[in-house]
């Protein structure tokens, strides 16, 4: 009976190691393949309506460098020909 006990404890022991170890790998293995967590603060809705208005307030300026360019290239090509030619 003893020898009985001690077989049922050693295959109740091996099984029970068994279990845990392969509930480990399998918990490892989902750790591994999960995506680490994002550590940067992420930006609220206040912070994104600031960057909406920095990009709108960037792009009204652009367009203003563009007709400024535009206007100095007519205000350039008027003064041409309102300056005396050298051959008279």
């Amino acid at each position: 009976m003893k020898k009985r006990l001690l077989i049922v404890m050693i295959l109740v022991t091996t099984f029970t190691v068994f279990v845990f170890e392969s509930r480990a790998q399998y918990t490892g293995h989902d750790i591994e393949e999960k995506k680490p967590e994002n550590l940067y603060p992420q930006p609220g809705p206040g912070e994104t309506a600031i960057i909406r208005e920095l990009q709108e307030t960037n792009r009204l300026l652009l367009q203003q460098t563009d007709l400024l360019k535009e206007q100095n290239r007519l205000l350039r090509d008027h003064l041409a020909k309102l300056e005396p030619s050298p051959a008279h």
